[in-house]
């Protein structure tokens, strides 16, 4: 799992697509040089999640604040339990 967090200073262009609308945007907005605080994206995705018809934006579980390790690892416990039910 190390490999697939990217903390806002290091996610590339191509990787920003993972990060999703929101988190992509502050990736842009931290690297611009924007006051952002550092941090990286925990999230659940669907492949039609947003349409040009629809959008479930929030839908999911979101996780703030996680500072820890331990803390990481609730909050991706967290988002997929809600994925799962």
């Amino acid at each position: 799992m190390g490999n697939m967090v990217k903390s806002f200073k290091v996610l590339t262009p191509e990787l920003q697509v993972h990060a999703g609308g929101k988190g992509g945007m502050l990736v842009k907005i931290y690297q611009g040089g924007y006051p952002v605080p550092d941090g990286f994206a925990v999230r659940s995705f669907g492949l039609s999640e947003d349409s040009a018809q629809a959008s479930f934006t929030g839908e999911f579980e979101s996780v703030l604040n996680v500072g820890t390790d331990k803390d990481i690892k609730k909050a991706i416990d967290a988002v997929i339990s809600e994925v799962i039910l």
